[in-house]
């Protein structure tokens, strides 16, 4: 069965968001980029906004799309869909999250990363936008 989920590559004065999962998570430790499931009826932009302020309190507009990836995890396949954005307004809280970093977007190669964020990091287009975006 497929899940369809959007994720947020939020970037701050050059800095890229990641959040990690806790230990009781379905994946313990592993770090990610902050979003979740699109609701019936919700638009990817709606998603991304209602999953990141209830996720972390914070408020983001949606820049862009970047190409979606593909991936199988065991018993369960995702399709994501990740969005450049931009931080606008609140305090960082986390509420489902162990910990939560504003980091250069090459430290994330050094992270333990859930496999299909890494993975949609490793398309070329998708790692040129990224590292052009944090840098405006």
């Amino acid at each position: 069965m497929r899940k369809e989920v959007v994720c947020a590559l939020i970037v701050a004065d050059g800095k890229l968001l990641v959040t990690q999962h806790g230990e009781n998570s379905g994946h313990p430790w592993k770090w990610e980029f902050p979003g979740g499931k699109i609701q019936p009826g919700e638009s990817h932009e709606e998603a991304l906004t209602r999953e990141i302020m209830e996720e972390l309190d914070i408020g983001i507009t949606v820049i862009a799309p970047l190409e979606p990836v593909l991936h199988t995890y065991p018993g369960r396949e995702i399709l994501l869909y990740p969005y450049l954005c931009r931080w606008e307004e609140g305090q960082l809280l986390l509420k489902e999250h162990h910990d939560g970093r504003w980091i250069d977007p090459e430290e994330t190669a050094d992270l333990d990363m859930l496999e299909a964020d890494f993975k949609m990091l490793g398309h070329p287009e998708n790692w040129a936008r990224l590292l052009a975006f944090s840098r405006q």
